[in-house]
């Protein structure tokens, strides 16, 4: 059985992301602006 991955906070802006994807509300992903 797989489960829906969970949210994690964003370091930057302390939104709720998807885990090991940048964050939508910011654009940063590792410390690092990619967006």
């Amino acid at each position: 059985k797989i489960d829906k991955p969970g949210l994690v906070e964003c370091p930057q802006c302390h939104e709720l992301k998807m885990p090991h994807r940048a964050c939508l509300n910011c654009g940063y992903y590792k410390s690092n602006k990619v967006m």
